[in-house]
């Protein structure tokens, strides 16, 4: 059994930097599990952690300042 997140539609197009309706269409296409929450205007999905892309942070401008020797 693979590790999962519970995310909602709009998280999803945060994490993966889309639109919620294009999270909508890659939740249908990869045919990830979703469920109501208790709120009924939201839907949980259940996304696998391994699908979740990994950010690096972008660096500082002090970093570069700081990394060319200035």
């Amino acid at each position: 059994m693979t590790e999962t997140r519970v995310l909602s539609y709009r998280e999803i197009a945060k994490v993966f930097d889309i639109t919620v309706p294009s999270a909508r269409n890659m939740v249908r296409r990869q045919m990830w599990h979703r469920m109501p929450s208790n709120d009924p205007k939201t839907v949980r999905v259940l996304v696998p952690v391994e699908e979740i892309p990994v950010r690096r942070p972008k660096p500082d401008a002090t970093c570069d300042a700081l990394s060319n020797g200035s």
